[in-house]
C-alpha cells in the first residue's frame, strides 16, 4: 500500500507518483536540479519545473 506524503520538490524519488495541484498524476522516472529549480520527468514523458521547496502531494510504496 502506497503511504501518501506532502514533501519538498528536492526530496522526490524516482518511482513516486506526483499528484498535481489540477488532479493530474504521472509517475517520476528521473529528475534534474540546477540552482532552485527541480525538473522532474516522468515515465509519461512529462517535464514539470518545481521550485526545490515547493510541497508536492506524493504517493510512494
Amino acid at each position: 500500500m502506497a503511504n501518501k506524503l506532502n514533501i519538498r520538490a528536492e526530496n522526490v524519488e524516482p518511482g513516486d507518483l506526483v499528484i498535481t495541484s489540477e488532479d493530474k498524476r504521472y509517475t517520476v522516472e528521473s529528475f534534474w536540479m540546477h540552482d532552485d529549480i527541480v525538473t522532474l520527468f516522468g515515465t509519461d514523458g512529462s517535464e514539470n519545473d518545481y521550485d526545490y521547496c515547493d510541497m508536492l502531494n506524493v504517493e510512494r510504496e
